[in-house]
């Protein structure tokens, strides 16, 4: 395993981080639960992993196909996961929760 394929296993890469900081913001979500941080950690959220699907997805030919393959599914299969915790939050938690 070469040193660039360990940093993508490991998590090591600036998608990753990217895709660290919008969990942090759907975590600061939960926790805060006030509706004047709703719309801007919600947004921060979308515009990280917005950025980390494209940097992230690329193919990179010294990275084994398996990893191309995962990198491809991995980082839009996130987004989907925030945006169903978002979806969770307002029905359920939010201060104007609608159940």
């Amino acid at each position: 395993m070469k040193g660039k394929e360990l940093r993508e296993w490991l998590g090591f890469t600036v998608a990753d981080v990217l895709c660290y900081l919008a969990l942090g913001a759907v975590v600061a979500l939960y926790w805060l639960r006030r509706e004047d941080v709703e719309i801007p950690l919600i947004s921060a959220m979308c515009l990280c992993m917005v950025v980390a699907c494209v940097k992230g997805m690329k193919t990179d030919p010294e990275l084994s196909k398996f990893m191309n393959w995962l990198k491809v599914w991995s980082y839009p299969i996130n987004f989907a996961a925030l945006l169903i915790m978002v979806m969770i939050y307002f029905a359920f938690f939010s201060p104007r929760a609608l159940l």
